[in-house]
């Protein structure tokens, strides 16, 4: 297997794009699970008000929905660290560019996922 840091610049520099493009589409689609999850919490609040059912019909159900938001958010958190490795990584690879430059990030409501 080849040293990486010996590979030439070019072939660090496109990988690093793939990376970051990976990364990028990867939290958009945290973030557009947890505004799901989001909009499933309301959703199912509102529909238990307009029955007048009781607080406690569907409880569990909520109770889950409410766990899947953490995990969710956990998840995030974990991303948003392996995205500071990575940098780091960049610069063990003598990238001389950020990551966020190797590569345009979407603007937000662009079809990525992300709120517009």
């Amino acid at each position: 297997m080849q040293n990486v840091a010996r590979l030439p610049q070019t072939t660090k520099v496109e990988a690093a794009k793939e990376i970051v493009q990976s990364l990028y589409s990867t939290e958009a689609a945290l973030d557009a699970a947890m505004l799901e999850a989001n909009r499933l919490m309301q959703t199912m609040l509102e529909a238990r008000a307009e029955m007048a059912l009781p607080a406690t019909f569907g409880a569990e159900a909520l109770t889950r929905v409410t766990a899947t938001l953490g995990e969710l958010g956990q998840a995030r958190t974990e991303l948003v660290s392996a995205h500071k490795e990575l940098d780091e990584l960049r610069l063990r690879l003598n990238l001389r560019t950020s990551m966020v430059g190797v590569m345009d990030k979407p603007a937000p409501g662009d079809g990525d996922g992300r709120p517009g």
